[in-house]
């Protein structure tokens, strides 16, 4: 699948796939200023410069780095962020600095990881009851 990229002049690295069976492209800060401090607790929107088109009926999930969440408890502030194949704006990803010690983001540095994944439309419509299945309302 060939996704449309429209970069700004700032964009440092084309999203990719770290290794052939990489399901996420790697996302990298990139910015005017070299980095952003995150403090402990602290929530930063963090520019990445990069515009996609996504084909029809697919939808860009922005993912955690492991080792970022691992080794740093820095993660995205809305966990999963949802990309519409309609929108054009720049991708600009939510960090959480979830741990004790503040935390540096580098232009340049990965940050996130864009999974593409195809959706089916689907529409709403009321109903008076749903079909029985063994499970039931089982559940939280």
């Amino acid at each position: 699948m060939r996704i449309r990229v429209l970069a700004d002049q700032y964009l440092t690295k084309l999203p990719a796939h770290a290794t052939p069976g990489s399901a996420g492209l790697d996302i990298h800060a990139a910015t005017t200023q070299a980095f952003w401090d995150i403090r402990p607790g602290e929530m930063q929107i963090i520019d990445t410069a990069l515009h996609i088109e996504l084909p029809p009926f697919t939808v860009g999930l922005l993912c955690n780095r492991s080792s970022m969440a691992i080794k740093n408890r820095v993660v995205l502030g809305n966990v999963a962020a949802v990309i519409d194949s309609d929108y054009r704006g720049e991708i600009r990803v939510p960090l959480a600095n979830m741990s004790h010690e503040p935390y540096r983001v580098y232009s340049g540095q990965r940050i996130a990881q864009l999974v593409v994944m195809p959706y089916i439309p689907c529409y709403m419509e009321y109903a008076t009851d749903l079909s029985a299945t063994q499970r039931g309302k089982g559940g939280l």
